[in-house]
């Protein structure tokens, strides 16, 4: 449904609780950890071109984000 990177994972999901329409649709929440941010954002990009969220808006040309 939607992937993402953050510093801080509790802050994000609570800013998303609060600013995402999309947050009461979640039925699990995984976290990964890598050892830089770069490491991150690469997943990040792999993972929403293979997943394709529908959520994403950067590198997913089939969003229904608005």
């Amino acid at each position: 449904m939607y992937v993402g990177i953050s510093n801080n994972h509790v802050n994000r999901l609570s800013a998303h609780r609060t600013d995402s329409a999309w947050f009461p649709l979640i039925a699990s929440i995984t976290i990964e950890h890598f050892p830089t941010r770069a490491d991150a954002e690469r997943a990040e990009v792999a993972a929403i071109l293979r997943e394709r969220p529908i959520f994403n808006r950067q590198h997913n040309p089939l969003s229904l984000a608005a």
